[in-house]
């Protein structure tokens, strides 16, 4: 089988990409191509000290060497972003002591990531907002709950103390992000009013519990491990925390946003903040590794919104339906009560088990494609209820890389009707296995790369990856072929990245209304109209994210079909997927040169 041939202006950006990254010329390289990797690890663990939410988060706390890294929170204020800055333009020039042509061939790859990793961090901290401080999606408001009461483990009194010192942090944090709203709007950075009142649902909504029930406190009623009289203290504790310092700020921070409602524009998009333009442009390389702009990211999107028309249609007319636009066609199908589970909490239940056996029969089946699964474990859980609002459908958070957490595929389990059953498979496949569980755990587990490349994260090659994994499924092992709706489920989640390259740049770039985007969506993807009004409010919160999804599958899938048409017979799927995994995460220019040396090798050979 082979991918369609796609994107000949994206193959020729990505080759002009790869000519721009770290070739550039160092003065006089001193430094002994054995320390490369010991320096990289080195910057990255001062980095975790900077960072210690990502020390616990990756399971490398031991490794940062600074005890109070358990106790504490990252640092959200100006000054913070100021260090972190420091830190990277020390390590881009400890970088350039490195000669990159004596290095070997995988220390070159480690190379070229660190570079493009400092670089890239350093244009984001220049800026003074490199977004916007918070929105409904973004920001420690929504993350720090979630951090706290899943990945901070409490096993000890010690875990537990640690806790409630970072409860006490949180506090300070929202006080921090509440000095840097205010800069913002000195500065301009104000977001629109619609995504300033959607903010003030989740800082509403996290004080709504009792502090006695607030999800920061019923956390300790989880710490098995502890006595059960000092638990008890240690939840007083946390519950006065919250009570006194936590909502008194979350409050606050509501206060100050609904301020923000008096001078908040109508606009939807960068275009209209200052230097907005090109801030876009910055987003969009962050995002996708490519050096792309927006005109041609929309015409790419055009185009393959009518492609994948097409075959939606062509599924559509296999289960009988044939009238109407495919996205009439396919909002039939969800609205249709015989593909969804009660929208109760039986129903809830059986979802979560349905996907829990699902997993496994896609696990069996992708065994022919792949060399190597990842050790680490896969849960499947309920996103917190707090969060579900303006959660999107499902999102991975990847495991600890010490085994103490698993990879958690959280999904959206507000409203089950807007789920049927047949979107599930795809949903499953991109989150979880051999999507995102596969990339990220493979990579975490590969102890013969540095940390800093067994951790990274490119948007572009992670979910292109994921969604290049749903094609796959689909084509390469007909998972499908006796379930059209799940294959037309597929085919619309793929129309929805698709139209993201189109909205996106509507949004932020040609002057689209929210409203316009909203419609032009539901006009495309069949998806309801809340669904919809979720997804378009994320891209205006997340400006260039939403693109990486579809340009790094359009990569993946014609690095592919160029190594098929090049080895032809020699072409072996399981090894070309273990060269994209098996270097862990990397902008896609650096990418596709480790695939064109596999395949030279195999020529060669």
């Amino acid at each position: 089988m082979k991918f369609r041939k796609t994107a000949g202006a994206l193959a020729l950006a990505i080759m002009a990409f790869a000519g721009l990254s770290a070739c550039d010329a160092r003065e006089t390289p001193s430094r002994p191509p054995a320390d490369l990797n010991a320096f990289v690890d080195g910057i990255m663990l001062e980095q975790l000290a900077l960072r210690p939410e990502d020390a616990t988060s990756l399971g490398l706390e031991d490794r940062v060497g600074d005890a109070s890294v358990t106790r504490r929170l990252n640092d959200y204020s100006a000054e913070g972003r100021a260090d972190e800055l420091a830190l990277m333009n020390r390590a881009l020039s400890g970088l350039s002591e490195f000669d990159r042509d004596g290095l070997t061939e995988r220390d070159r790859t480690t190379y070229d990531v660190a570079d493009y990793m400092f670089r890239n961090r350093i244009r984001q901290l220049e800026r003074p907002f490199d977004g916007y401080v918070i929105s409904q999606i973004l920001g420690p408001h929504i993350a720090l709950p979630s951090f706290l009461a899943n990945q901070h483990a409490i096993e000890t009194k010690a875990d537990a103390d640690d806790y409630v010192a970072r409860l006490t942090a949180f506090a300070d944090v929202l006080d921090d992000v509440r000095d840097r709203v205010d800069e913002a709007r000195q500065a301009g950075m104000i977001p629109p009013a619609f995504i300033v009142e959607k903010t003030l649902g989740p800082l509403r909504g996290f004080t709504v519990p009792e502090p006695s029930e607030n999800m920061l406190v019923t956390r300790l009623d989880r710490a098995d491990g502890i006595e059960a009289e000092v638990r008890e203290a240690l939840r007083q504790t946390a519950q006065r925390i919250v009570e006194t310092r936590i909502y008194p700020a979350y409050r606050d921070l509501a206060a100050q946003h609904e301020a923000l409602l008096d001078v908040a524009p109508d606009s939807a998009g960068l275009w209209d903040v200052p230097d907005g333009r090109a801030l876009y442009r910055d987003a969009i390389r962050h995002h996708t590794t490519l050096d792309e702009t927006p005109d041609a990211l929309h015409a790419l999107g055009l185009a393959e919104v009518a492609r994948i028309e097409g075959e939606m249609d062509a599924v559509l007319r296999q289960v009988g339906l044939a009238e109407g636009p495919a996205s009439v066609r396919v909002r039939r199908l969800m609205d249709d009560p015989e593909h969804q589970f009660p929208n109760d909490d039986d129903g809830r239940r059986q979802l979560l088990d349905y996907l829990d056996a699902l997993d496994a029969r896609i696990l069996e089946a992708v065994r022919p494609v792949f060399q190597e699964f990842p050790e680490a474990e896969l849960e499947i859980r309920r996103i917190p209820a707090f969060r579900e609002a303006s959660a999107p459908t499902g999102f991975y958070s990847p495991a600890a890389s010490d085994g103490s957490r698993p990879g958690i595929f959280f999904i959206n389990l507000a409203d089950l009707t807007s789920i049927p059953k047949w979107i599930l498979p795809s949903l499953l496949v991109h989150e979880a296995s051999p999507g995102h569980h596969f990339q990220v755990s493979r990579a975490m587990e590969m102890d013969n790369l540095p940390l800093l490349r067994r951790h990274a994260r490119f948007t572009a090659y992670a979910e292109g990856w994921a969604l290049y994994t749903e094609a796959m499924v689909a084509e390469d092992l007909g998972f499908y072929d006796d379930d059209p709706l799940a294959d037309l489920g597929r085919l619309q989640y793929e129309m929805f990245r698709a139209v993201r390259l189109v909205v996106d740049t509507g949004l932020h770039d040609k002057g689209w209304s929210r409203q316009r985007a909203i419609d032009y969506m539901v006009s495309k993807t069949g998806m309801s109209d809340e669904e919809v009004v979720r997804e378009i409010e994320r891209y205006v919160a997340w400006p260039g994210q939403a693109l990486g999804y579809k340009l790094g599958q359009i990569a993946l899938q014609r690095m592919r079909e160029n190594a098929q048409d090049t080895l032809g017979d020699r072409f072996n799927i399981r090894q070309f997927h273990e060269v994209v995994l098996d270097g862990g995460a990397l902008p896609l220019p650096v990418l596709e040169a480790r695939i064109n040396r596999w395949v030279a090798a195999r020529q060669a050979s």
